[in-house]
């Protein structure tokens, strides 16, 4: 086997902006739910049972679609931050 490493910076950098877009997108999910529960906690009927079972729906699944935005976030940045390296370690040689 080589030793040698091969990258295709180009495929990783669209990879990372895939990532980004995600984020982004989860993002925006997480809003609009925020803006569901404000709906939800001002309405009038707020002692209906499936009122009451929406809102721990929405409270129980924004925090795992605010950590996953954040991983997203976290990958896309690693992945350009990998290909922009790559790049600049091969023009060094």
């Amino acid at each position: 086997m080589s030793d040698q490493r091969h990258l295709d910076p180009v495929a990783v950098k669209a990879m990372g902006q895939r990532y980004y877009k995600m984020a982004q997108t989860l993002k925006r999910i997480s809003g609009v739910l925020d803006m569901q529960m404000r709906i939800l906690e001002s309405s009038a009927f707020k002692d209906l049972v499936g009122q009451s079972a929406v809102a721990r729906y929405i409270n129980s699944t924004q925090p795992r679609i605010d950590a996953l935005a954040a991983l997203c976030g976290v990958l896309a940045e690693d992945a350009i931050k990998s290909a922009e390296d790559w790049e600049r370690a091969q023009l060094s040689g």
